[in-house]
């Protein structure tokens, strides 16, 4: 994932418009510049629009899928905040901007062909930058994502705290003291990734988690943890 097949396609044509909070289960949102997006109903679909963040906090916002937007950041330091997304989607996005690209605290969350790159806080000044914070969730699957960091002083990749039955595969992940956290946590696996450059260390691992198949950038496979 990268500029040509992430974010919002060319050629949409975007309405600007204020700040967005959902009204009823089911609502699209579509072809939308717009501030925060905030979701708090369930089975919501945001396609195709550029905000600045989007937050599902409040309310029940299960079976959330988020496509082919851009977030450009500027506001929350979480791109996304997803804490009530159970079962929800997001594929294909652009993310930049934020100190953190995803927050996440729901369960059984795909997070798929992502491209999540040049991180930035402003106006904080002690950032703790992450591609994916994951905390208090369980049966989550990370694949084909592109955490572009390299060594611009990021935190992690993904980190994790207190996760269950998270599988992490195929994705390209370049950047972090760490590049991956995997903390508290439980059933993890860590398979066919691409890992490029880190600043201590390729992963921090006290669950007892499991790897395979993972490569550095010259396709050398690599013993993890």
């Amino acid at each position: 994932p990268g500029p040509s097949n992430t974010g919002v396609p060319a050629g949409t044509v975007l309405t600007n418009t204020g700040s967005v909070t959902t009204t009823q289960a089911g609502q699209v949102i579509s072809a939308v510049n717009t501030g925060r997006i905030d979701v708090r109903h369930p089975n919501v679909i945001v396609r195709k629009s550029k905000f600045v963040d989007l937050r599902a906090h409040d309310g029940d916002a299960t079976g959330l899928l988020v496509e082919d937007c851009e977030c450009v950041g500027g506001g929350h330091n979480s791109g996304l905040s997803l804490l009530t997304s159970h079962s929800g989607i997001v594929r294909r996005c652009n993310i930049h901007g934020v100190e953190n690209a995803m927050w996440l605290e729901a369960n059984g969350m795909q997070i798929r062909d992502n491209w999540m790159h040049d991180a930035a806080a402003p106006g904080n000044p002690d950032p703790h930058y992450d591609g994916l914070q994951i905390d208090n969730a369980r049966d989550m699957i990370v694949e084909h994502n592109n955490f572009d960091y390299g060594t611009g002083g990021q935190s992690s990749s993904i980190t994790t705290m207190r996760v269950a039955n998270l599988d992490i595969r195929n994705n390209r992940i370049d950047g972090g003291t760490y590049t991956i956290y995997l903390q508290s946590s439980s059933g993890c696996k860590v398979t066919g990734n691409t890992f490029l450059s880190f600043t201590y260390g390729w992963v921090v691992d006290d669950s007892n988690s499991t790897f395979s198949g993972n490569v550095d950038k010259d396709g050398k496979p690599l013993a993890l943890p």
